[in-house]
C-alpha cells in the first residue's frame, strides 16, 4: 500500500476513535497482550511487504516422458524423415571412452539380400522403430587379429567348457578334444595363442574357434521327418513347422527357458528361397532380448533334401563391458546416411533416400572389431541388375547408431569399407 493511499484511508477513521486514542486509559493493559498485539502487527506488516515485492517464478519444463517398450509387427518399413545430427546433452555422458570403428579384415556384416519385396525381410528382432530406447551397452572385443585375419585372444578353459557343454547336449560321452592352430598342428591345451578345439565323435564333428562359436557338423546329415517340406518351394509356414520339430528333438542343446524363433528368409543366385532358423532366450528387459538376439543363439542349417547339415552355437566372450552409450535417433541416423557416414560392402555408393526400402537396428561382431557397438542398418534397393529378373537386389547400409560425439572416427564415403 503508498502513503497517499495510507492518508486516503486515514481521512477516513471515524474522528470518535481520535478522540478516544487520546484519552489515558483507565486499566493497564497486561504486558502478554500488549507483546502480542505488538507481534501481530509486525507479522501483518511483513505479509503486506511480502505482497509487494515482485518475484520471478523460473520456467520449468515438464519432466520428459519416460521409455516405453512397446513393439510392433515385422518389418521395420522405414518412414523418410529429415534429421540433424546428434550432440551429447549430458555432461555426465561426456566422460564415457572415445569408440573406434575398425576396417574389418574379414568383411563381416550381409552385403545384401535378393528378394521380390523387401516385406520378405521378416525375422524376431525384438527392436522396431516404435521402442524408444535411450542407451545400448558396447563391448570390447576380447580378440587380436592379425593382418592375415587370423585370431587369437580366447581364454583356453572358457573354449574347452563351451565344446564339452555342446558334446554333453548332444549325447557325446568321453570325448576327446583335439588343440590344433589354423594349419591343423597340435599346440598345448594352454595355449594363449591362435587355437581351435576340435572333437569328432561317430558322425559328429564340431569344431570351436577363437570366437567361441561351436560348429556342429554330421556326416551323414541328419534327415529330417518326411512330413516337414524343406524344398525350395517350402514357405514360412513350413519352416516354423520345421523350427518347432527342432526345439523338441534338440531342446536340451537350445536350453533356453523361453526359446524364441527366428526364421530369416532370402533368395539364393538360382531364386531358390533359403531360410535360416535360431533360437535365441527371452528377456523381461528389452535391452537384454536385443544382447540374445545378436549375440546367444543358436542356428539351425537344413539343405533342400531335407536334412539338417550344420548347427552353429553362438557364445562370444562379453566380459569387458565398455558402458551404455547413447543412441541417435532413426531420423538422425538417416541423415549420417545421406552425408556419407556409413560402411557398406556392396560396392556401391548410397543413391538417395528414395531407395530406402527398411532398417533394422543390430550389433555388427566382426573378427576384427575393435568394439562390439549397436548400428542402424539400412536395405537400400540398389540399381544394378539382379542375377534373377524376378528379384531385386537390397544391399545393407550401416550408420554408427552411437551418438557421433563418441565416435574417433566416424566412417565417410571413401573410408575403403568394402
Amino acid at each position: 500500500m503508498r502513503g497517499n493511499e495510507l492518508l486516503e484511508r486515514m481521512s477516513l477513521i471515524d474522528p470518535a476513535f481520535v478522540e478516544a486514542a487520546n484519552e489515558t486509559p483507565k486499566k493497564r493493559i497486561h504486558f502478554r497482550i500488549r507483546y502480542a498485539a505488538i507481534a501481530a502487527c509486525f507479522t501483518l506488516m511483513l505479509i503486506i511487504v511480502y505482497q509487494l515485492i515482485p518475484k520471478n517464478v523460473p520456467n520449468v519444463d515438464p519432466p520428459a516422458p519416460k521409455p516405453t517398450t512397446a513393439q510392433t509387427t515385422k518389418p521395420n518399413i522405414y518412414p523418410t524423415q529429415s534429421a540433424t545430427a546428434p550432440t551429447p546433452t549430458s555432461p555426465s555422458l561426456l566422460s564415457l571412452p572415445m569408440l573406434t570403428i575398425s576396417k574389418s579384415i574379414t568383411g563381416a556384416g550381409s552385403v545384401g539380400l535378393l528378394g521380390d519385396d523387401i516385406s520378405e525381410r521378416v525375422n524376431a528382432n525384438p527392436w522396431n522403430d516404435a521402442l524408444e530406447i535411450n542407451t545400448l551397452p558396447v563391448y570390447r572385443n576380447q580378440l587380436t587379429v592379425e593382418k592375415s585375419g587370423i585370431a587369437w585372444g580366447a581364454d583356453p578353459s572358457a573354449l574347452k567348457k563351451h565344446i564339452l557343454n555342446v558334446a554333453d547336449k548332444l549325447g557325446i560321452e568321453s570325448p576327446t578334444i583335439q588343440f590344433t592352430d589354423y594349419n591343423s598342428h597340435p599346440v598345448p591345451e594352454d595355449s594363449t595363442g591362435p587355437m581351435i578345439l576340435i572333437l569328432e565323435s561317430d558322425s559328429i564333428r564340431i569344431r570351436v574357434d577363437q570366437e567361441m562359436t561351436a560348429n556342429v557338423t554330421f556326416d551323414p546329415a541328419i534327415s529330417l521327418p518326411e512330413e516337414l517340406n524343406c524344398t525350395g518351394q517350402a514357405t514360412r509356414e513350413d519352416m516354423l513347422a520345421i523350427a518347432n520339430y527342432l526345439a523338441l528333438a534338440y531342446g536340451d542343446l537350445i536350453g533356453f527357458d523361453d526359446p524364441q524363433i527366428s526364421i530369416d528368409g532370402h533368395y539364393n543366385f538360382y531364386g531358390q528361397q533359403c531360410f535360416v532358423i535360431s533360437f535365441f532366450g527371452a528377456a523381461e528387459n528389452i535391452t537384454e532380448q536385443i544382447i540374445n538376439y545378436n549375440f546367444n543363439k543358436i542356428e539351425f542349417i537344413c539343405n533342400h533334401n531335407g536334412e539338417l547339415l550344420q548347427i552353429k552355437v553362438y557364445q562370444p566372450d562379453l566380459s569387458e563391458k565398455v558402458a551404455d552409450y547413447p543412441l541417435i535417433t532413426l531420423e538422425q541416423a538417416e541423415a549420417l546416411l545421406v552425408n556419407g557416414n556409413y560402411i557398406t560392402y556392396t560396392g556401391e555408393v548410397f543413391t538417395g533416400k528414395e531407395h530406402i526400402k527398411a532398417v533394422e537396428l543390430e550389433y555388427r561382431h566382426a573378427l576384427s572389431d575393435e568394439y562390439f557397438i549397436p548400428y542402424y542398418c539400412f536395405y537400400v534397393e540398389l540399381l544394378e541388375e539382379s542375377v534373377s529378373s524376378e528379384s531385386k537386389v537390397f544391399g545393407t547400409f550401416y550408420v554408427p547408431a552411437v551418438e557421433s560425439a563418441y565416435i574417433s572416427n566416424m566412417p565417410s564415403l571413401g573410408n575403403n569399407y568394402y
